[in-house]
């Protein structure tokens, strides 16, 4: 199938190859021996069977069109091709990239370091902020980006290209904020917790859970029962709290739920008394229909 997406090319092309000199000498204009900055727009036409790799080749002779030349040293290995803020592999399908998005951004990743004011900075942050220069962006806007996620290189191009902000902190780092709130500020810890990610504080719960449940069992296994009057070490007593508080929340549910049974129950057959029908009749025919008032209504009509 035939699609028609629009491709924005960023980056700077490579230094065009030196041309030999001719028998006779003569003025010629100057070649580009420094790499050109890129940024085009263009409309080209694929096949979403396509893998990323046929892509890059497609959007690499385009270039050469569109800059009469001046990018034929831009190679499929020094593309990186991002949708939706997230890169993409070679061997990926277009059929499974554009799934929701006929948009995408190709960065060319071959330039020369610039000189920069900036002080040394440790070799992954730098490295990642070459990665973003040599897709186009300026060193203030990636610096930016970069701070807002965290050093993360896809996240920061999430950042620049789509202005989404991608949640990058790990169930580690949430569960360290949490216990470095609860040692020093423990009156400001319900407020840290409303601004930790759910997803994250769920699988921290759960993760807990299963450890403590695990090591109950370990120990019932090993035949390391607690007896009455025995000590008992904090490893235990920790876990019999996180175990506690799960049955005691799992109990609560379990009675709201049967507490809202009853409550609808009742109200069902108050309906179907208020109908003419006895309490007990009115019983039979809601238990008979499944607990469904209208199928115990009609039931009831019918045996008049």
């Amino acid at each position: 199938m035939t699609v028609s997406i629009r491709v924005v090319v960023l980056g700077y092309a490579p230094p065009a190859a030196p041309t030999k000199a001719s028998g006779k000498r003569k003025k010629r204009p100057l070649e580009r021996t420094h790499s050109s900055r890129i940024n085009v727009e263009f409309q080209l036409r694929t096949e979403l069977e396509w893998s990323v790799l046929q892509l890059k080749e497609a959007i690499a002779n385009q270039l050469e069109r569109e800059l009469d030349g001046a990018a034929n040293g831009v190679q499929p290995e020094n593309q990186c091709i991002a949708v939706n803020g997230v890169l993409v592999c070679d061997a990926d399908s277009l059929g499974t990239i554009l799934f929701d998005s006929r948009t995408l951004v190709c960065a060319i990743d071959k330039s020369e370091p610039s000189p920069s004011n900036t002080p040394v900075q440790s070799t992954h942050v730098s490295g990642a902020l070459n990665q973003l220069r040599s897709m186009g962006f300026s060193t203030k806007r990636a610096s930016e980006a970069l701070v807002v996620a965290k050093n993360n290189v896809e996240g920061a191009v999430a950042f620049l290209t789509e202005g989404i902000q991608v949640d990058t902190s790990s169930h580690e780092e949430t569960d360290t904020h949490l216990a470095d709130v609860a040692m020093t500020k423990p009156y400001s810890l319900v407020g840290a917790i409303q601004s930790c990610n759910p997803d994250h504080l769920v699988d921290l719960s759960l993760d807990r859970l299963t450890a403590a449940m695990r090591r109950r069992q370990e120990r019932e296994c090993n035949g390391s029962h607690v007896e009455d009057g025995m000590e008992v070490d904090e490893e235990t007593k920790d876990d019999d709290a996180v175990i506690a508080i799960y049955d005691d929340e799992r109990d609560a549910v379990h009675d709201a739920s049967q507490l809202a049974d009853v409550d609808a129950e009742q109200i069902a057959l108050d309906r179907l008394q208020a109908l003419g029908f006895s309490r007990h009749d009115a019983y039979n025919a809601y238990v008979a229909c499944d607990r469904n008032e209208n199928a115990a209504a009609n039931f009831l009509f019918e045996s008049m």
